[in-house]
């Protein structure tokens, strides 16, 4: 039968297609919120100067809502041992080999009795650069010949390539979360 040599090839691709092509975006529960007691002003300096000691810029700080952003940060590579925005050893090698950002939101609500709630979420996206095209045609000597380069670029997608770069959500980093939470804590 001539069918029956195809059939396993078939297989091995689309295997290699599910699982280099499929992505799905892990949900996360919200991060197990802590109750503190401790007068507000210092609560909501310590919540700040913890984001800004693990290398984030703050972005919105409202008093009045409770609530702290970040910028996102471009997350440490293996070899930044100084910085404090990956808590693991699989969120550091994940962000050593793609570009990864991490971005926080805490907020504070008030219960009774200087007695406060602190809830902290951490965004993990990842860099998907868009595709690099060549317009012409390219022989595979010229590409390794370097006239490849020398090649006109097309000029309607001079200046677009950045537009096309997206950050895709990947999950959140329960690790980071949990560790912001116990350091903020730990102080008061």
């Amino acid at each position: 039968m001539p069918g029956m040599h195809k059939q396993p090839l078939i297989i091995v691709a689309i295997v290699a297609c599910l699982l280099t092509g499929c992505a799905t975006v892990p949900t996360a529960l919200d991060s197990e919120p802590v109750t503190v007691e401790a007068d507000l002003d210092h609560l909501w300096q310590q919540c700040q100067s913890e984001l800004k000691s693990r290398g984030f810029s703050l972005d919105q700080v409202n008093l009045r809502s409770g609530i702290i952003e970040t910028f996102p940060l471009v997350s440490r590579q293996w070899f930044e041992f100084w910085r404090r925005d990956t808590v693991t050893a699989v969120a550091t090698a994940e962000a050593s080999l793609h570009t990864i950002r991490r971005s926080v939101r805490m907020e504070l609500f008030s219960l009774e009795n200087s007695k406060y709630q602190l809830q902290c979420r951490v965004d993990v996206e990842r860099l998907s650069l868009a595709p690099s095209v060549v317009s012409g045609s390219v022989q595979a000597q010229d590409v390794f010949s370097g006239t490849a380069s020398r090649i006109p670029i097309d000029s309607a997608s001079i200046g677009k390539s950045d537009q096309n770069n997206v950050w895709i959500p990947l999950a959140r980093d329960g690790d980071l979360e949990k560790d912001i939470l116990t350091s903020i804590t730990r102080v008061l």
